[in-house]
């Protein structure tokens, strides 16, 4: 008696695609955790959801750090992102610019940028093209091109 590979079907092809984008996934917030301790580690972001679970053949690189400062979490993501925490405030490195997140207020390069509601508990900031976003409990607080 001879082996034959047994033929896969359309839903053995289709829990196989599933499957690996699945792990895929995995391995990415993987290595985006390992950010959080302001490496700066760039991470391929993969939008599977536009394509039927496949992943695409172009990717663009994003790194993500997040932190948490006396209650508020710091999430952070650029080209090269990291986040170094101190007592009462949290450093960010985006790409080549420095952005301090403190309490009522942001600063960018060591300028103030932004007021901050000190009450928040959730500030992200985004770097994009030389566009840098930043928002605090949802609402944004800045929206602004930076120059290098």
């Amino acid at each position: 008696m001879t082996y034959q590979p047994r033929r896969m079907k359309n839903r053995d092809l289709l829990l196989q695609s599933v499957v690996t984008a699945t792990l895929f996934a995995f391995a990415i917030r993987t290595s985006s955790a390992q950010t959080s301790t302001g490496a700066p580690s760039p991470t391929p972001a993969i939008d599977a959801s536009a394509t039927d679970g496949h992943v695409p053949a172009v990717t663009t690189t994003v790194g993500t750090a997040t932190a948490t400062v006396d209650g508020r979490e710091i999430i952070a993501s650029g080209v090269s992102a990291s986040v170094q925490t101190e007592s009462d405030f949290a450093r960010v490195q985006l790409d080549d610019h420095v952005l301090t997140v403190e309490r009522d207020r942001l600063l960018v390069d060591g300028s103030e940028r932004a007021k901050l509601p000190a009450s928040a508990k959730k500030v992200q900031l985004s770097l994009s093209s030389g566009h840098l976003t930043v928002s605090a409990d949802g609402q944004e607080v800045l929206s602004e091109n930076l120059s290098k």
